[in-house]
Protein backbone atom coordinates (compact mmCIF):
# COMPACT_ATOMS: atom_id res chain seq x y z
CA UNK A 1 0.00 0.00 0.00
CA UNK A 2 2.94 2.52 0.96
CA UNK A 3 4.74 1.64 -2.67
CA UNK A 4 1.15 2.27 -4.68
CA UNK A 5 1.07 5.90 -2.77
CA UNK A 6 4.77 6.39 -3.01
CA UNK A 7 4.51 5.63 -6.86
CA UNK A 8 1.35 7.57 -7.46
CA UNK A 9 3.02 10.57 -5.64
CA UNK A 10 6.40 9.87 -7.77
CA UNK A 11 4.81 9.74 -11.03
CA UNK A 12 2.45 12.72 -10.23
CA UNK A 13 5.27 15.06 -9.07
CA UNK A 14 7.33 13.96 -12.35
CA UNK A 15 4.26 14.57 -14.92
CA UNK A 16 3.45 17.89 -12.89
CA UNK A 17 7.49 19.12 -13.81
CA UNK A 18 7.39 17.60 -16.98
CA UNK A 19 4.02 19.63 -17.84
CA UNK A 20 4.50 22.68 -20.31
CA UNK A 21 2.17 24.43 -18.56
CA UNK A 22 1.86 22.97 -14.88
CA UNK A 23 5.86 23.18 -13.99
CA UNK A 24 8.20 25.45 -15.67
CA UNK A 25 11.59 24.37 -16.03
CA UNK A 26 14.87 25.95 -14.83
CA UNK A 27 15.72 25.40 -18.34
CA UNK A 28 12.85 27.05 -20.12
CA UNK A 29 13.40 29.76 -17.11
CA UNK A 30 16.70 30.52 -18.57
CA UNK A 31 15.98 30.51 -22.21
CA UNK A 32 13.52 33.59 -21.51
CA UNK A 33 15.95 35.46 -19.32
CA UNK A 34 18.72 34.70 -22.56
CA UNK A 35 15.66 35.76 -24.65
CA UNK A 36 14.68 38.85 -23.28
CA UNK A 37 18.03 39.85 -22.46
CA UNK A 38 18.63 39.54 -26.42
CA UNK A 39 15.25 41.36 -27.48
CA UNK A 40 15.66 44.40 -24.86
CA UNK A 41 19.00 44.90 -26.51
CA UNK A 42 17.08 44.64 -29.92
CA UNK A 43 20.04 41.81 -31.00
CA UNK A 44 17.95 39.81 -33.93
CA UNK A 45 20.69 37.86 -34.88
CA UNK A 46 21.04 36.05 -31.27
CA UNK A 47 17.10 36.17 -30.90
CA UNK A 48 16.78 34.52 -34.94
CA UNK A 49 19.08 31.40 -33.93
CA UNK A 50 17.02 31.21 -30.79
CA UNK A 51 14.08 29.88 -32.93
CA UNK A 52 14.55 26.53 -33.75
CA UNK A 53 14.98 26.22 -29.76
CA UNK A 54 11.96 27.31 -29.03
CA UNK A 55 9.64 24.91 -30.85
CA UNK A 56 9.16 22.02 -27.92
CA UNK A 57 7.87 24.22 -25.24
CA UNK A 58 4.58 26.45 -25.46
CA UNK A 59 5.18 28.96 -23.84
CA UNK A 60 8.70 29.45 -25.25
CA UNK A 61 6.96 29.73 -29.01
CA UNK A 62 4.40 32.29 -27.28
CA UNK A 63 7.56 34.83 -25.63
CA UNK A 64 9.38 34.17 -28.54
CA UNK A 65 7.28 36.40 -31.01
CA UNK A 66 6.53 38.91 -27.72
CA UNK A 67 10.23 39.02 -27.98
CA UNK A 68 10.74 39.33 -31.33
CA UNK A 69 8.65 42.60 -31.18
CA UNK A 70 10.22 43.76 -28.71
CA UNK A 71 13.70 43.54 -30.81
CA UNK A 72 12.11 45.08 -33.54
CA UNK A 73 7.97 45.81 -34.16
CA UNK A 74 8.21 47.14 -37.50
CA UNK A 75 9.75 44.16 -38.78
CA UNK A 76 7.86 41.51 -36.66
CA UNK A 77 4.56 43.39 -36.15
CA UNK A 78 2.45 40.70 -38.63
CA UNK A 79 3.89 38.07 -36.90
CA UNK A 80 3.19 39.33 -33.49
CA UNK A 81 -0.02 39.77 -34.04
CA UNK A 82 -0.99 36.88 -36.14
CA UNK A 83 1.17 34.63 -33.57
CA UNK A 84 -0.38 36.31 -30.28
CA UNK A 85 -2.30 33.98 -28.15
CA UNK A 86 -6.24 34.07 -27.50
CA UNK A 87 -6.52 31.20 -25.08
CA UNK A 88 -6.39 31.85 -20.99
CA UNK A 89 -3.39 29.21 -20.39
CA UNK A 90 -1.04 31.26 -23.66
CA UNK A 91 -2.79 34.62 -22.30
CA UNK A 92 -2.41 34.10 -18.40
CA UNK A 93 0.23 31.61 -18.04
CA UNK A 94 2.75 31.67 -20.67
CA UNK A 95 2.69 36.02 -21.10
CA UNK A 96 1.28 37.20 -18.11
CA UNK A 97 2.48 34.73 -15.38
CA UNK A 98 6.44 34.01 -17.05
CA UNK A 99 7.25 37.35 -19.19
CA UNK A 100 5.32 40.43 -17.80
CA UNK A 101 5.25 39.37 -13.94
CA UNK A 102 8.72 38.95 -13.99
CA UNK A 103 9.09 42.20 -15.80
CA UNK A 104 11.22 40.73 -19.03
CA UNK A 105 9.35 43.37 -21.22
CA UNK A 106 10.52 46.91 -21.58
CA UNK A 107 7.49 48.46 -19.41
CA UNK A 108 4.43 45.85 -17.52
CA UNK A 109 1.57 44.37 -19.61
CA UNK A 110 3.86 45.72 -22.55
CA UNK A 111 2.70 42.61 -25.09
CA UNK A 112 -0.68 43.23 -24.35
CA UNK A 113 0.29 47.03 -24.93
CA UNK A 114 1.42 46.47 -28.07
CA UNK A 115 -1.46 44.60 -29.51
CA UNK A 116 -3.64 47.47 -28.44
CA UNK A 117 -1.11 49.99 -30.24
CA UNK A 118 -1.25 47.73 -33.35
CA UNK A 119 -4.88 47.92 -33.43
CA UNK A 120 -5.70 51.23 -33.08
CA UNK A 121 -3.96 51.52 -36.42
CA UNK A 122 -7.29 49.06 -37.62
CA UNK A 123 -5.82 45.98 -37.97
CA UNK A 124 -8.59 43.33 -37.77
CA UNK A 125 -6.53 40.78 -36.57
CA UNK A 126 -5.33 42.71 -33.69
CA UNK A 127 -8.86 44.03 -32.98
CA UNK A 128 -9.90 40.16 -33.09
CA UNK A 129 -7.15 38.79 -30.61
CA UNK A 130 -8.27 41.80 -28.56
CA UNK A 131 -12.28 40.50 -28.69
CA UNK A 132 -11.21 36.85 -27.54
CA UNK A 133 -8.26 37.94 -25.56
CA UNK A 134 -11.20 39.51 -23.07
CA UNK A 135 -13.04 36.91 -23.45
CA UNK A 136 -9.99 34.24 -22.23
CA UNK A 137 -8.37 36.54 -19.59
CA UNK A 138 -9.10 37.61 -16.53
CA UNK A 139 -8.23 40.60 -13.78
CA UNK A 140 -5.76 43.42 -14.83
CA UNK A 141 -4.94 41.66 -18.14
CA UNK A 142 -8.88 41.69 -18.96
CA UNK A 143 -8.80 45.45 -17.86
CA UNK A 144 -6.20 46.33 -20.11
CA UNK A 145 -7.81 44.30 -22.96
CA UNK A 146 -10.98 45.89 -22.30
CA UNK A 147 -9.43 49.44 -22.31
CA UNK A 148 -7.79 48.98 -25.49
CA UNK A 149 -11.07 47.85 -27.10
CA UNK A 150 -12.77 50.92 -26.22
CA UNK A 151 -10.36 53.31 -26.96
CA UNK A 152 -9.95 51.20 -31.19
CA UNK A 153 -13.87 51.26 -31.00
CA UNK A 154 -13.60 54.93 -30.45
CA UNK A 155 -11.59 55.47 -33.33
CA UNK A 156 -12.59 52.53 -35.88
CA UNK A 157 -16.73 51.39 -35.02
CA UNK A 158 -17.08 49.76 -38.03
CA UNK A 159 -14.10 47.47 -38.28
CA UNK A 160 -14.73 46.87 -34.34
CA UNK A 161 -18.10 45.93 -35.02
CA UNK A 162 -17.41 43.67 -38.12
CA UNK A 163 -15.28 41.58 -35.80
CA UNK A 164 -17.71 41.32 -33.16
CA UNK A 165 -20.25 40.49 -35.83
CA UNK A 166 -17.86 37.67 -36.89
CA UNK A 167 -17.28 36.35 -33.35
CA UNK A 168 -19.49 33.00 -32.23
CA UNK A 169 -23.00 33.07 -30.93
CA UNK A 170 -20.59 31.78 -27.73
CA UNK A 171 -17.98 34.13 -27.76
CA UNK A 172 -20.41 36.79 -28.03
CA UNK A 173 -22.10 36.07 -24.69
CA UNK A 174 -18.45 35.35 -23.03
CA UNK A 175 -17.34 38.94 -24.44
CA UNK A 176 -20.83 40.58 -22.80
CA UNK A 177 -20.24 38.66 -19.54
CA UNK A 178 -17.33 40.14 -19.68
CA UNK A 179 -19.05 43.36 -18.97
CA UNK A 180 -16.56 45.60 -21.02
CA UNK A 181 -18.82 48.55 -22.31
CA UNK A 182 -18.41 49.93 -25.76
CA UNK A 183 -19.78 53.51 -26.58
CA UNK A 184 -18.53 55.87 -29.54
CA UNK A 185 -16.28 58.09 -27.73
CA UNK A 186 -14.06 54.98 -26.91
CA UNK A 187 -14.22 55.83 -22.81
CA UNK A 188 -16.12 53.93 -20.11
Amino acid sequence: MVRTISLIFLVSVTLCLSHPVLGATSDASDTLTKMFRYANSGDIESLEAMRKDVNNNRTLVNAYIVALYVASPDRYAKEFVSQFPVDYSGIMYDIYDQIELPQLTPKFLYAFDALGAIADHGDRLAIKKIALGLIHSDGVVSEEYCDNLQRVFGKYRDEVSNVLKSLSADEKKQLKRAGCQLNSSGKK
